[in-house]
């Protein structure tokens, strides 16, 4: 497990599998908040026993959205809430200029690089003025805390999301 802390920021989780990208940024939200502390190997098995996660070889730990529920992020918010995560969808204008203690915000990205065949997901750690964000990219990228513009943002097709501890 690769392990980094940005002293603006919030530890970096490097995803395990190409595929682990939420679980690794839910690993850094846990960690950060003194909760109970997951490999992303345990979030899988626990998303796939409960059918949260896809188990395909290709696929596993992908946590799919349902079009035929309401809302179609169903097993995220049922995936968050086996770790003792409250998860809830708010507009990006919504982000505070840095997550509370407990709190955090986790942005899915539907066409990321501009391939709407490659879906990511990144944490956000703190607004760095008004038309940027810096987050935690669990890729094994370079850059593991980017900068990223707004536009970037809301040109890739995203969602965000609201995540905070059930128990503080």
């Amino acid at each position: 497990m690769t392990e980094k802390t940005s002293s603006e920021c919030c530890t970096h989780r490097r995803q395990e599998t190409r595929n682990w990208c939420v679980q690794a940024c839910l690993q850094s939200f846990l960690f950060d908040n003194g909760a109970r502390n997951w490999t992303q190997n345990q979030m899988v098995e626990l998303g796939v026993r409960e059918k949260f996660c896809d188990d395909r070889p290709e696929k596993r730990g992908v946590i799919p959205y349902d079009q035929g529920r309401t809302p179609e992020y169903s097993n995220l918010i049922a995936f968050c809430a086996l770790l003792d995560i409250h998860l809830e969808k708010i507009e990006y204008e919504q982000m505070p200029q840095r997550p509370s203690r407990g709190e955090g915000v986790l942005i899915l990205i539907w066409k990321y690089k501009g391939n709407p065949d490659v879906q990511h997901c990144v944490r956000f750690c703190d607004r760095v003025d008004e038309n940027r964000v810096r987050v935690m990219n669990p890729s094994p990228e370079p850059d593991e805390f980017p900068v990223w513009e707004d536009k970037q943002i809301r040109n890739c097709g995203c969602h965000v999301f609201k995540v905070r501890l059930r128990k503080p």
